[in-house]
């Protein structure tokens, strides 16, 4: 018995207790990263948005599959024969019946729990559709208004996956109860099926139907953001077969759900099967087979005529997207008989022709400034500075710091000392040397600068590299960098980090980091701060939950209304039909702020 019990408490300890004190690490270290950040107000939205989507969905999970259960374990049917025949185990259903409300209620208790987990993480959908609004223009097939697409599409679009979920696993569980109960017989003729039974699950059935009819309705939203064809956005088939298929089937499912709900009241199976395969064969020919029949022997040979008006569609909306809509056409008379005084008219223009590509010049910057090896250059970006009074493209690179290159791996120099990278390489886009390598203005170790731009603090604490938390204002002094003569070290001189002043909070980032050495290290002091989230992509997200990053960091800024939207142009565009969002390198953005930001 006392090793039973301790089983018991050991599996609870695993099951509750761990997950309880994970959880509590992880958002109480989050707490103190977003105060330290200033973004306190950021943290608090999210989590209690969280809660509510969790919440949310997670009871709704409960009460319409507890219902069901308890609905179905009140039915009273013959209880002669086994539970299960044919096999070894035996067990009479009057005996499988006692397990039937706890073991139910446990199930459920675990899927509302998953479907609690799920709904958190759709918290933002949540708020958009919430707070959602209108733009003023509508779309030129469907005539819903932008808002729709924007804020209120992919909520809805998430609460059909939500009940696409949870109306089939509550046909299951309500059919195993039946099952358990005699509701539903297995003989040697086949399966028998009881009146009351046939007719809860063929409301259920019912539902699901419904929930499929729903998910034909979106989908008529959704073709406007195909792209089948050599645009974005729907075309001549979209619009002209699949879409009216999809209305059809939209008010036809219904129809046939009733139908088949009806039949299986009544107990006729197999008018019960016509429904779902009509739908199934006009889905498939009205979806698949006549839009492919019409796209062959229509459209293709008359592309041009029968898709332009949806190629106006597609650039009207991407211009849109873009706040592109004020585009100018003006004709340029280009004449070959350049002169000197042509240049030096548009000198500015000249002086910044890039010459540079990305890839080569961060080779030829790796070969030339890495100067160690546990230095790393990870790309290199054009800005704008004004340099020497002229205002100057210009490339630029970090030189971060590589903690797979230390040279002597271990917590107190991969924690403690290299803490942070050193400098940058700074140039003009358009200079060479006479060695045809890349001119500097800033350069070396420590910064070496040909120009106006000066670098006074060349640490980097934060980049595209760093990924894993350093502590800093130690004991121990950070290296910063080496010379002929021995190691310069440094201090941290920034505001950031979050205090570790507490044997509380000791623990808490001892036990965030799985490392007993940060409530251990004599070298920690009240005065120490750790620095985590240091990778800059990852450190937006956390306190900027609402932009999403997509590869490329250039954002659009529109104004409706004296509304604001600041969201990136991959986010804005893909939620607008027929707006083309971008690919690979394009660079249709609105650029925020000139130069060093």
């Amino acid at each position: 018995m006392l090793q039973k019990n301790r089983l018991m408490v050991l599996a609870v300890l695993a099951v509750v207790v761990l997950p309880f004190l994970s959880s509590f690490v992880t958002f109480s270290t989050d707490w103190l990263f977003f105060s330290e950040n200033g973004y306190s107000q950021v943290f608090t939205t999210v989590f209690y948005a969280k809660a509510a989507a969790g919440l949310l969905f997670g009871m709704v999970a409960f009460l319409f599959l507890i219902g069901n259960i308890v609905y179905a374990d009140r039915s009273e049917f013959p209880r002669s024969g086994l539970f299960i025949q044919g096999v070894a185990m035996r067990m009479r259903r009057d005996e499988a019946m006692r397990f039937i409300r706890p073991l139910g209620t446990l199930i459920c208790f675990v899927m509302a729990l998953l479907a609690a987990n799920w709904g958190a993480f759709q918290w933002d959908g949540l708020l958009t559709f919430m707070n959602r609004i209108t733009v003023g223009t509508v779309d030129p097939v469907i005539g819903a208004d932008l808002g729709f697409y924007l804020f209120s599409l992919p909520f809805w679009e998430m609460v059909r996956g939500y009940a696409a979920f949870l109306v089939p696993v509550s046909l299951v569980m309500t059919g195993g109860v039946y099952f358990v109960r005699g509701g539903i017989v297995s003989t040697g003729l086949g399966v028998t099926v009881d009146q009351m039974v046939r007719r809860h699950l063929a409301l259920l059935i019912g539902l699901f139907v419904c929930v499929i009819a729903a998910g034909f309705y979106l989908d008529g939203f959704n073709l406007l953001f195909a792209s089948r064809g050599s645009f974005y956005g729907a075309g001549y088939v979209d619009v002209n077969s699949r879409l009216m298929t999809l209305r059809t089937l939209t008010v036809v499912t219904p129809i046939g759900g009733v139908v088949m709900v009806v039949a299986l009241w009544k107990g006729a199976w197999r008018r019960a099967v016509i429904p779902p395969l009509f739908i199934f064969a006009v889905y498939g020919i009205g979806i698949h087979l006549y839009p492919g029949l019409l796209q062959k022997f229509k459209v293709s040979p008359n592309e041009l005529a029968l898709e332009t008006p949806y190629i106006e569609h597609n650039l009207k909306f991407t211009r849109f997207g873009y706040d592109l809509e004020k585009i100018e056409t003006v004709p340029f008379d280009v004449d070959s008989k350049l002169t000197a005084t042509d240049i030096a008219a548009n000198a500015a223009t000249i002086k910044n022709i890039r010459l540079w590509d990305h890839a080569p010049l961060l080779k030829t910057y790796s070969q030339l400034q890495q100067i160690r090896t546990y230095y790393k250059f990870f790309d290199v970006d054009n800005d704008r500075y004004l340099v020497n009074g002229q205002y100057t493209q210009v490339m630029l690179s970090p030189r971060e710091l590589s903690y797979a290159d230390l040279p002597s791996k271990n917590w107190i120099n991969e924690r403690l000392i290299f803490t942070h990278g050193n400098g940058i390489t700074f140039g003009p886009v358009s200079r060479i040397s006479k060695e045809g390598l890349p001119e500097f203005f800033v350069k070396d170790i420590p910064p070496v600068s040909q120009a106006d731009i000066k670098v006074t603090r060349p640490e980097i604490y934060f980049g595209e590299l760093s990924n894993d938390y350093v502590v800093v204002k130690t004991r121990v002094p950070e290296f910063s960098y080496p010379t002929a003569t021995g190691n310069i070290n440094t201090t941290y001189a920034g505001k950031g980090g979050v205090p570790i002043d507490s044997l509380f909070t000791k623990l808490l980032f001892a036990a965030r980091f799985k490392t007993e050495k940060i409530i251990l290290s004599s070298d920690i002091t009240p005065e120490s701060r750790i620095i985590f989230n240091r990778n800059i992509n990852e450190r937006v997200r956390a306190i900027a939950p609402f932009l999403r990053y997509d590869g490329d960091p250039y954002m659009v800024v529109r104004k409706n209304g004296g509304l604001a939207w600041i969201i990136d142009a991959y986010t804005y565009s893909d939620r607008l039909p027929y707006s083309k969002p971008l690919q690979g390198g394009d660079k249709l953005h609105e650029e925020l702020g000139q130069g060093g930001g």
